[in-house]
């Protein structure tokens, strides 16, 4: 078996051993380290060999074009997405040099810059370029396909499914982790099969099958465990694997499960400095401390989420939008005891960036829901026209996107607000308080039902 193989198997420690057997680091074995290293997501060691490659003298125009390939994956992993994309433009450049003779030695690293690419706009909606990232990605599927790299090909895929996961185009997004499923375990690689198995676990608590999410979770969480290898992506997956079984337990009311799977994080293995890693522990933690029953506990949770929200936009906005509406939650809580206008205030706030973060990500259920709670404020601040105004909009959202759960959800509150304009009218010009005034409108159970929703789709 190759190094190469080695390192897409996720066989990391044996492909370093194969390399460092070599009585003499070539530049190719040197580009071998480094994928091996990104692959690891140790993306500053990765560096430390791009540039240390960078000052070996080559005949071989494609070197170059190979060591930028790497260094795009690093920035694009860092989310450092405008240095990113300045390193795209410039490999875009140099292509059009490449000899046609060269071009079956660059086929990989086109392959992989192209995913890289879609990945920055598709997945992280990067510059309003969702679409456009579907297209590219769709585009990199069939260069993989033609040059037969099937891991390319397979991580490809996973990065489709999480786009469409992310835009409630669920049958999609199953089709697509399917295949990569297929093709993970094809080349052998567990870290992958694990993290695919993940993503079909929360699939499948969106769709609300319960049973199945905890059987994809259930053999994600052994799956990771049975990696003989011990590396900070591994441990990093595991706490993304916890968190998404966090969410199904919460979402079933078993709150003893969800605390006791937040126990089984090992908090000496993770990254802190990955983001990805820190906002996921970071996130776990405050949704074990918000849903435990004493008040002393829920408190705690709350600089967490503001931290959250106010830090990690560009690592992973699903995280961010969760965050977002747990505050809303504890705010709700806050207001209906004290009835405090700061607090409303700062609600409102809240719920303009719960809508203005679920527009960025195409969350079309998570923009209704949003809406719905401006037509809460609406009613509890200003006008019963202003609030139908938010219900019709969410009304023709569900319509348009045929969410037909939705259009119920809407549809019910736009009847129950036209039979009670007059009552309602009435008690936004009376000196009702604000405690009264939001137990009227029912404020509560509409964030309940944003943060079922979204619990479904992070």
């Amino acid at each position: 078996m190759d190094i190469k193989q080695l390192i897409e198997q996720g066989r990391h420690s044996e492909a370093s051993s194969a390399i460092e057997a070599h009585e003499e680091m070539t530049i190719d074995l040197l580009l071998l380290r480094i994928l091996n290293e990104n692959e690891q997501l140790n993306l500053d060691v990765a560096l430390e060999l791009i540039a240390e490659a960078s000052k070996i003298p080559t005949s071989n125009d494609i070197v170059p074009m190979q060591l930028l390939a790497h260094k795009i994956f690093v920035y694009v992993w860092k989310t450092e997405f405008p240095k990113a994309l300045e390193l795209i433009s410039e490999f875009e450049f140099e292509t059009k040099f490449v000899k046609p003779d060269e071009h079956n030695q660059l086929a990989s690293a086109l392959a992989a810059v192209s995913g890289l690419k879609g990945r920055v706009y598709g997945y992280f909606n990067f510059e309003g370029k969702a679409k456009e990232g579907i297209t590219i990605l769709q585009d990199t599927i069939v260069l993989c396909e033609a040059i037969d790299d099937r891991y390319l090909l397979a991580t490809s895929h996973t990065t489709l499914s999480s786009i469409y996961f992310f835009s409630e185009e669920y049958e999609a997004a199953n089709n697509h982790l399917l295949m990569s499923l297929k093709l993970f375990k094809l080349i052998g690689n567990k870290l992958h099969i694990a993290r695919v198995l993940n993503n079909l676990g929360n699939l499948m608590t969106g769709l609300g099958n319960f049973e199945a999410a905890k059987n994809y979770l259930d053999d994600a969480h052994q799956t990771v465990h049975s990696i003989e290898e011990d590396f900070f992506f591994k441990w990093g997956l595991n706490s993304e694997i916890v968190l998404s079984t966090i969410f199904l337990q919460l979402t079933l009311d078993d709150y003893d499960a969800a605390k006791e799977i937040f126990g089984s994080i090992q908090l000496e293995n993770l990254d802190m400095q990955n983001p990805l890693s820190s906002i996921r522990y970071k996130l776990s933690k405050a949704l074990i401390l918000k849903y435990n029953p004493r008040l002393y506990y829920k408190m705690q949770s709350y600089p967490i989420f503001i931290d959250i929200v106010e830090n990690y936009y560009e690592t992973d906005v699903e995280y961010v939008i969760q965050a977002t509406i747990e505050l809303c939650d504890l705010l709700i809580d806050e207001l209906s005891l004290y009835g405090n206008p700061e607090v409303l205030t700062e609600l409102n706030d809240l719920i303009n960036t719960l809508h203005r973060q679920a527009e960025s990500r195409s969350s079309v259920q998570i923009i209704i829901q949003a809406l719905i709670m401006k037509s809460k404020i609406a009613l509890i601040t200003t006008s019963v026209d202003k609030a139908i105004g938010y219900l019709e909009y969410g009304r023709d959202l569900a319509i348009k996107n045929n969410l037909d759960p939705m259009i119920v959800v809407v549809e019910k509150e736009l009847e129950n607000l036209n039979k009670q304009y007059e009552k309602w009218s009435d008690i936004i010009n009376s000196n009702a308080s604000l405690t009264e005034k939001l137990q009227r409108s029912d404020f509560q159970r509409y964030i309940q039902d944003a943060l079922r929703v979204k619990k479904q789709t992070a």
